[in-house]
């Protein structure tokens, strides 16, 4: 897989982080430099550690099924994409800022937002993708969305949110169909 795509699939996978980092980032009430480090850390961490897991499973458990790859591959994103666009299309506008922003929320969110990072991991491994650029990349990439995305939440409100997970979608569902050329 080319470094293009595989940058592609990190912007898509970092929506999700985008988007949480920018609804908490309106919450926030001090420090924010503080949160903006603690999310791009949290973010950045578990979307590097979860595509690792992915490949693994998918080099130990799913050998018999290589032979099937770019299908499999291509269902996974695409579902992954398609997941992420009807959840963003099914948010209330108004959703409610949580009590306080706390680590033990941060991490929870990460790692909610990390699981599509471990599915695409599978599909990585069942690609032969060099997992160990793939998953810097992704982490990197999801570092500086949620590390920006706070920062942007304060200064511009909740309106970047649902469009960032959009396009998040639209992208996983495209590389997924490329999968099949």
């Amino acid at each position: 897989m080319d470094l293009l795509t595989i940058t592609l699939t990190a912007v898509a996978l970092a929506m999700d982080a985008f988007a949480v980092s920018v609804a908490n980032g309106v919450c926030l009430r001090g420090g924010l430099f503080r949160h903006m480090a603690l999310f791009g850390v949290s973010f950045g961490a578990a979307q590097a550690i979860m595509p690792v897991i992915g490949y693994f499973i998918a080099e130990t458990a799913l050998r018999p099924i290589m032979s099937y790859a770019n299908y499999i591959a291509c269902g996974v994103l695409t579902l992954i994409g398609l997941r992420m666009l009807y959840e963003s299309l099914r948010k209330d506008k108004d959703e409610e800022c949580p009590v306080s922003v706390t680590v033990k929320l941060i991490v929870t969110l990460a790692l909610a937002t990390s699981v599509d990072a471990l599915a695409v991991g599978v599909s990585f491994g069942l690609l032969g993708v060099g997992i160990w650029r793939a998953s810097a990349i992704i982490g990197a990439v999801a570092f500086a969305f949620s590390f920006a995305g706070v920062y942007i939440g304060r200064k511009l409100g909740s309106k970047l949110g649902k469009g960032a997970e959009i396009a998040g979608g639209i992208t996983l569902v495209g590389i997924g169909i490329k999968m099949l050329f």
